[in-house]
This record gives C-alpha cells, sequence and structure tokens, in this order.
C-alpha cells in the first residue's frame, strides 16, 4: 500500500469567509465559527442562554461538542432573541453588526435585519438547519400568542 503525499493546507483556507445572499436580497460577507470559539470570543456578551446549552451538552456529550447537540428550549423570547443577535454578529464579517444604530459605513444596526434574514446567518453560523427549525417554531408559537387589536 502507498503511503499518502500530505500537502500542507494554506492559513488562507482556513480562514474563509464568503459572500452570501440573504432572504431579504442583501449580500454579506459571513464566516462560520464554532460554538464554543464564538462563546470565547463573545466574553461577558455571549448570552446566558447559550453559554448554559453549551455546558449542559458538554456535560452529556464529553468533548465530542458539535453544533447539532446544542437544543434551544425557547422558553424565554428575550435569551433567544440575545442568543440570535449574538450568532448574527459573530458571523457577520462585512459589513459589522452592531448594537446601537449607527452611520458608520462598514456597520449595521442589528436590529435592522429582517427576523428571516437573522434566522438565515443564525443557521448559516452554526453550519446546520436545527436552528431554522426553532426559530421558525419560536416565530410560530410567538405569533399563536398574540391577539390582534383594532385600530382605535
Amino acid at each position: 500500500m502507498a503511503k499518502k503525499e500530505l500537502k500542507l493546507t494554506p492559513a488562507k483556507q482556513w480562514r474563509k469567509t464568503e459572500l452570501v445572499e440573504l432572504p431579504s436580497g442583501f449580500v454579506a460577507e459571513l464566516q462560520r465559527m464554532n460554538v464554543l470559539t464564538m462563546l470565547q470570543r463573545g466574553g461577558d456578551d455571549a448570552p446566558n442562554f447559550l453559554k448554559n446549552q453549551v455546558a449542559q451538552s458538554l456535560q452529556q456529550n464529553g468533548s465530542k461538542k458539535t453544533a447539532e447537540s446544542i437544543t434551544f428550549e425557547l422558553n424565554d423570547p428575550a435569551e433567544v432573541v440575545e442568543t440570535i443577535h449574538f450568532f448574527a454578529k459573530a458571523a457577520f464579517v462585512t459589513p459589522r453588526l452592531v448594537d446601537e444604530i449607527t452611520d458608520e459605513e462598514d456597520a449595521v444596526f442589528v436590529g435592522h435585519l429582517s427576523e428571516q434574514d437573522l434566522a438565515f446567518v443564525m443557521a448559516y453560523a452554526l453550519g446546520d438547519r436545527v436552528s431554522v427549525g426553532a426559530l421558525s417554531e419560536f416565530h410560530h408559537q410567538a405569533e399563536a400568542d398574540v391577539e390582534p387589536v383594532p385600530a382605535e
């Protein structure tokens, strides 16, 4: 059996970003990172909800940490929104997503993204479809809890 000749992967390939068209039609440069790196880079800004989910997953699965092993229990809408924004900000390279309305040329307020774009970017960041299903379910549950109010 012949030994396989290995060739070193250039660092540029490890830092891969790509231009992605969002459901709104806007195009952004996005990157995928593993959840552990997102938490590390997010520091104190990482949502407690996400920290708890990752900690539980690590305890249950040992060192086999994957995006698929994170389950989102959608009990507190505020925590879910915080988590969605966290993933979106981690995935966006250009433009940068920021927490405040800004006139900066390279930045967009995270609140200006549509719900569909945010769900898409979160799924992109995780590299899976689990989050899209969870977000869709959350969206339908939220709609069911809201009653129409007549205009005055």
